[in-house]
């Protein structure tokens, strides 16, 4: 995806993607002025680490995230305007999970 990202003619020179090795706190305190945005995405439910991201918004950059506890606490702190969230919640990933799960049993049978 970087790849993609960094060699766009349209964004490639406004707009850059890092991969990170070896994530830790010495590496986190040299980056974390220069981020200017964030992803926290995982899957509903499954609740991400929000310390780091925490630390980005601190420096003013706007998160990308998924309705997760972290990031709907965060929302509520630091207003929608510095974070924004899509997808599904909780409650409606379990929701589809239970469908797909009931619709394979009844297709095995």
């Amino acid at each position: 995806m970087a790849d993609v990202i960094n060699n766009d003619v349209e964004v490639g020179d406004k707009l850059k993607r890092a991969f990170m090795p070896n994530y830790g706190v010495s590496k986190m305190a040299i980056i974390c002025p220069g981020i200017d945005s964030s992803e926290q995405i995982s899957t509903s439910g499954k609740e991400t680490s929000g310390t780091g991201n925490m630390k980005f918004m601190m420096n003013g950059a706007l998160t990308l995230g998924t309705y997760d506890g972290v990031n709907i606490e965060t929302r509520q702190a630091v207003g929608e305007q510095k974070i924004f969230l899509f997808g599904l919640q909780a409650d409606e990933v379990e929701a589809v999970k239970i469908k797909l799960f009931s619709s394979t049993l009844y297709f095995r049978k």
